[in-house]
């Protein structure tokens, strides 16, 4: 009698990665998807229609983001942070790749948000500002069952679809997109340096903005979940994701402020890693229903954990988030 019949692949298919080859394909990944960007962005500058770059720019955005996510959760919930030392783990990577997506969100709005945005010059200094070579060097030469193609190459990459151009993405709101990027409110009295004003600036507006948009991600996933994709979740889930990018880069812009935060054992610093997966997760709420990028995305439970997190509340606590909106999410978007 014959055994059982062998599935060629199965087994190895769907056995998770090392995290060895976790790191190999989010620098395969984060290779690819600077490429992508790049060309993006010179399409964008010929005068390319921005319906056009919205598919391409949001397809490669979800394919990040997933990996992004995975990468994170590797670090943060499978003891990775304690087991390893620093310099193997994968946080100036997460940062740079932070900042691709930021990009490549930005692409897929029309017009782009030029904050949210990567010029040529600065998407080549982010391998150098973020160390990514000396990063991939110690787990280069340990992995022997790497990811598809040398390191450095682009993968194979699967072609993920796109909503039909039945509802066209608005344009950015720009009052608030102003309001994000506006100075702090302090008076002339309390005598700040300019990059402490950015700072505060910044940091008001990015925790006014992860009230709202916590709430409303919990909307737009049971939405996903109920009803399914539609151009029109997508359209508020790209707006979201690029308002998020507004102030994210331009925060990440300056990482020398940033790790003086970190630096100072009283003073919180900004939780950026949780508010990318915030953004993520909107990303990843983009395009036709696909269940692996749905089980990646925060849970309205996930993203409840993060906001009652130490790092986000002691963060917050510090802060006087600025009032962004005069309704909250559901009813602002007809969605409660």
């Amino acid at each position: 009698m014959m055994g059982p019949v062998r599935v060629p692949f199965r087994r190895e298919k769907n056995k998770p990665l090392s995290f060895g080859q976790l790191a190999v394909t989010l620098y395969a990944s984060y290779s690819v998807s600077s490429a992508a960007l790049q060309s993006l962005t010179e399409r964008s500058e010929d005068g390319a229609n921005g319906g056009e770059l919205r598919g391409p720019a949001l397809a490669r955005a979800r394919q990040a983001a997933q990996l992004n996510r995975r990468a994170f959760e590797a670090v943060m919930y499978m003891g990775l942070r304690d087991a390893l030392p620093a310099g193997w783990l994968p946080l100036g990577a997460l940062g740079a790749f932070a900042r691709v997506i930021y990009g490549l969100v930005a692409i897929a709005e029309t017009p782009p948000e030029p904050e949210a945005l990567l010029g040529a010059d600065e998407l080549r200094a982010l391998a150098i500002q973020y160390d990514i070579e000396g990063w991939i060097h110690h787990w280069e030469s340990r992995v022997k069952d790497r990811a598809p193609g040398p390191v450095g190459m682009a993968p194979s990459i699967g072609q993920d679809g796109a909503h039909p151009e039945s509802d066209p993405v608005p344009a950015p709101t720009l009052a608030l997109r102003e309001a994000l990027l506006a100075d702090a409110d302090l008076g002339d009295d309390y005598g700040y340096e300019p990059d402490a004003l950015f700072l505060i600036a910044r940091q008001e507006a990015a925790a006014g903005l992860l009230l709202d948009h916590a709430e409303l991600l919990e909307v737009v996933h049971e939405h996903y979940v109920r009803h399914g994709p539609s151009p029109r979740l997508e359209a508020i889930a790209v707006q979201a994701a690029g308002n998020l990018a507004t102030v994210l880069q331009s925060l990440r812009r300056r990482q020398d402020l940033l790790n003086l935060l970190i630096a100072d054992p009283d003073v919180p610093a900004v939780p950026m890693a949780l508010i990318d997966q915030m953004l993520f997760s909107f990303v990843l709420l983009t395009g036709p229903r696909d269940e692996r990028y749905l089980t990646a995305a925060l849970s309205p439970e996930d993203v409840g954990e993060l906001m009652r997190s130490r790092a986000v509340q002691g963060w917050m606590d510090r802060l006087d988030p600025r009032e962004l909106f005069d309704q909250s999410p559901g009813p602002r978007f007809g969605l409660s």
